[in-house]
């Protein structure tokens, strides 16, 4: 880590922040580009909402709540819709014109596949990491294939070793730059680490707990 990270920062970066960096740039620069980013509260779409910002893209994210609105809008969300009250494709249209987005940042695959095909402009990318609430899917083949789309599928310990030292490279100079918040929910000591257990299982958390051993 650089000088300018401490320890409970570099605590929160590892496993989301390479993640958010792939489903980001496996498919080159983002500038210019229109991003909508699934679960943008979480923690690889927090990442992703920052990477991609300073990268040059206008970013849409989506969240269940209020409160997970703010929290993308600070990070510098063009864009909030909240997949629970809105109508994702009538929002995402309005936010682009009717344009649609070129890159997708895929938390839940299975159950937003439908969105996400109608939303993606002609060539575009979906650049899945997750899909807990399914394994199992139905591919919208016709829709996909008449826009040229592409879906990735991105295992952040599977992908090729270049990649990796790309994202390193990106995300130090990010941290250097100081322009990473990371996404801190509370901070525990070892003695609090049932406390810090139960913080996390209890669907809660916006961001991560974080135990420190001194």
């Amino acid at each position: 880590m650089p000088k300018e990270t401490i320890f409970v920062e570099g605590a929160c970066l590892g496993v989301p922040a390479a993640t958010a960096h792939r489903c980001l740039f496996q498919d080159g620069s983002l500038d210019g580009q229109t991003v909508l980013i699934q679960g943008g509260s979480g923690m690889v779409g927090q990442y992703a909402i920052q990477l991609a910002k300073w990268n040059g893209a206008t970013v849409i994210a989506t969240v269940s709540t209020d409160k997970k609105a703010e929290i993308c809008h600070l990070l510098g969300a063009d864009f909030v819709a909240n997949y629970k009250r809105d109508d994702l494709v009538e929002r995402v249209k309005a936010f682009t014109d009717g344009a649609g987005v070129d890159r997708i940042v895929e938390v839940e695959l299975a159950m937003n596949i439908g969105v996400d095909h109608s939303v993606l402009k002609s060539s575009g990318v979906i650049a899945a990491y997750a899909s807990d609430a399914s394994d199992d899917m139905d591919i919208p083949f016709t829709p996909l294939v008449l826009k040229c789309s592409t879906i990735h599928f991105v295992g952040i310990f599977f992908m090729p070793e270049s990649a990796h030292k790309v994202a390193i490279s990106d995300l130090t100079q990010c941290m250097e730059a100081g322009i990473l918040r990371h996404p801190i929910c509370d901070r525990f000591s070892f003695e609090e680490i049932v406390a810090a257990h139960e913080a996390s299982e209890s669907g809660n958390t916006i961001g991560k707990n974080v135990v420190e051993v001194v």
